[in-house]
């Protein structure tokens, strides 16, 4: 049976990992793919995205207020948890709490709809 190259173990892997330097070089690779995405992370850009030719692709939205309008009221959605799980009523109303328990973690602003 003839082993493949990707399983753990393997001589011509092991062989290439001896080569001097190669595993110092790829850490440096590593750590420095880490540090660019530490920084991404922390601060996304503020200046807009452009293409080769210079001219702006996307730019920067800047903080807005978020609010979520759910499609039903509070009483609808309590009443349309207790229908029949083959109802739509019951997963609109699944839906709108599970929406709702997001947008708090998130902590995003939740509208119900009007009663009127």
């Amino acid at each position: 049976m003839v082993s493949a190259p990707e399983k753990e173990g393997h001589p011509l892997i092991e062989e290439k990992l001896r080569e001097p330097g190669e595993a110092a070089r790829i850490e440096d690779q590593e750590q420095a793919i880490e540090g660019y995405l530490d920084k991404i992370e922390r601060d996304p850009g503020s200046e807009p995205v452009t293409d080769d030719s210079g001219q702006v692709v996307l730019t920067p939205s800047g903080s807005q207020q978020v609010t979520i309008t759910l499609p039903l009221a509070e009483d609808e959605i309590k009443h349309g948890l207790h229908h029949k799980i083959v109802d739509a009523i019951y997963w609109l109303a699944a839906w709108c709490v599970r929406i709702a328990k997001k947008a708090a973690l998130a902590g995003v602003k939740v509208i119900y709809k009007n009663n009127s």
